[in-house]
């Protein structure tokens, strides 16, 4: 392999032999469209890029750069089953390179004439730059970077006589040096009556052949699920969500250590009306994850995090996102900070924050209904907290419980300047006037200071107002922190719960003034107005209050 490079002063290229480390430290740089065509240089140069060492190399300098990596079902006239390349960092999740058909899925619907079930194919990894791609027909390796695909030898598994069985998990992930190995479970049943083994397949690069290991009845499952959502490689070890048999049929993560080749289980989160919910596994800050919510209701996404590995106390629900009015099956956290939501064929990501555990927000109905009940809209329509922020309407989730001595509240009060605080209780039986003063938070005003409250015990609504001039209810639960604007209009009431505890942080001497509206002339108005309502490029005016 030779290199050309004038020498100073001079028009002769002069020829030199570069050491493959050098070269191959060149090329790692480069896009893998660029490595494609310089496969073609030479026997030599293609030798060496489809090297397992140039491979590796190049996974590692890409991984700087973020591509996601989704598979597409597309309609007629395509017709195709398709690997995608995105930029997560696009708000559209943005197209970055051709899309990768995959043939011998494609090659299933030409011998059949029809189409197949699209969740017959389950897809695995990225491991070490490697997808694996699961068939009843086949088992495919990919290597994305290099648009190339392997077809593995079938599992050469043969059910005993006077029994069925069914596949009920799939692996896939890489061992310590680099090599690879594929599982497939199999739950296998008599005939004549219902007591399932399991068995576990196991293919290993190294030996490219397949072994077989028999748990026997010691490791049975009632339940597992076939689907990527039910699946996640993480720390060495393939996880699968499963059901033990028993008499309860206790929820649990059956495990799988690819290096030992050891079978074990690890403890569920304790979750409530779990029976009903949807489940998906992932990796998130280092951590195994799930998610969780109730198909039968609208409520939001519970994400528990298991703190420390094999541990079942650690288990710690860390965020809440949604909720969602469709159907959204969370299976991929991106970066740490967000979601990445599936629903047939589309797409969605949600930021994970663990403010929504303690704060939710949506737009309000027109209904005169109690003002203590929620008041959604019809469908409902919630509000994010980046919406929030443009409001100048921020929050935080704190430490209710140790409120006295959380290191965070005193940092954010030193950083605010809040040196005045005092607590106050609304309820019945511990505000005095309450009727008349239930009544004036309710009336729509605001104050020339920040009014900042934080909830300790109980619940409740504040109402705000957005620069269309709807109404945005704003639910604090117990830890919730917020900070209303100075200017902006808004009120307070009490949820169905009528309780609510809420510690009040001030700048100075309190000032609890209200000004009922309208009071568009007083200078915190018009600075918010400035700052915040005609903050969006082409709003010219500013919006009439009063109106």
């Amino acid at each position: 392999m030779a290199f050309f490079q004038f020498s100073s002063g001079s028009n002769t290229a002069i020829g030199r032999e570069l050491p493959e480390d050098v070269m191959i430290q060149i090329l790692v740089c480069l896009p893998v469209k660029s490595i494609l065509r310089f496969r073609c240089v030479s026997k030599s140069w293609h030798a060496m890029l489809k090297s397992h060492n140039f491979i590796n190399s190049h996974l590692i300098s890409q991984k700087r750069r973020d591509v996601l990596l989704v598979r597409r079902c597309l309609l007629p006239p395509q017709n195709d089953d398709v690997l995608s390349f995105h930029d997560p960092n696009s708000p559209e999740l943005e197209e970055v390179s051709p899309n990768l058909s995959i043939p011998f899925l494609k090659d299933i619907k030409c011998r059949y004439n029809q189409p197949y079930e699209i969740a017959a194919v389950v897809l695995l990894g990225l491991s070490n730059g490697l997808v694996c791609i699961f068939h009843e027909e086949f088992i495919i390796l990919c290597n994305p970077a290099l648009r190339e695909f392997k077809r593995l030898p079938p599992c050469p598994f043969v059910c005993p006589q006077g029994c069925y069985f069914f596949i009920i998990g799939h692996g896939f992930g890489n061992t310590s040096n680099n090599d690879f190995k594929v599982v497939l479970l199999q739950n296998v049943d008599p005939d004549t009556y219902w007591k399932p083994h399991l068995v576990v397949n196991v293919y290993d690069s190294t030996t490219k052949s397949w072994k077989q290991i028999d748990a026997g009845d010691t490791m049975q499952l009632a339940f597992g699920g076939c689907m990527a959502y039910f699946e996640v490689f993480f720390n060495g070890v393939c996880h699968w969500y499963a059901k033990r048999n028993g008499l309860n049929f206790n929820h649990a993560i059956l495990c799988f250590d690819i290096s030992t080749e050891v079978l074990g289980w690890l403890e569920y989160p304790d979750i409530s009306s779990i029976e009903h919910g949807w489940r998906s596994l992932f990796v998130i800050n280092g951590c195994l994850a799930v998610a969780w919510y109730d198909r039968f209701k609208e409520d939001p996404v519970e994400i528990w995090v298991m703190k420390e590995y094999g541990v079942k106390y650690s288990w710690t629900k860390q965020f809440v996102i949604g909720p969602f009015v469709d159907y959204f099956y969370p299976f991929l956290a991106w970066k740490n900070e967000w979601l990445l939501m599936d629903k047939a064929d589309e797409y969605k990501i949600d930021q994970l924050d663990e403010r929504a555990e303690v704060i939710q927000a949506w737009y309000m109905d027109d209904s005169d209904e109690d003002q203590r009940l929620p008041h959604h809209k019809n469908p409902k329509e919630f509000v994010s907290f980046e919406k929030l922020d443009e409001l100048g309407v921020l929050s935080w989730k704190l430490d209710a419980d140790n409120y006295e001595t959380d290191p965070e509240l005193k940092k954010i009060r030193e950083s605010r300047g809040y040196s005045y605080m005092d607590f106050c209780e609304v309820c019945p039986e511990k505000l005095p006037n309450y009727e008349e003063k239930i009544k004036n938070f309710f009336e729509e005003h605001l104050h020339t200071d920040e009014e900042i409250r934080y909830c300790v015990a109980g619940s409740g609504y504040f109402d705000v107002r957005d620069r269309n001039e709807a109404w945005i209810r704003v639910w604090v639960k117990k830890g919730a922190m917020i900070v209303l604007p100075a200017g902006i209009y808004h009120r307070f009431t009490l949820d169905s719960n009528n309780y609510i505890k809420a510690m009040r942080l001030f700048v100075g001497d309190p000032i609890w003034t209200p000004f009922n509206r309208p009071h568009d002339n007083l200078p915190a108005r018009k600075q918010y107005v400035e700052t915040f309502v005609q903050k969006e490029e082409g709003v010219g005016q500013a919006v009439d209050a009063a109106a």
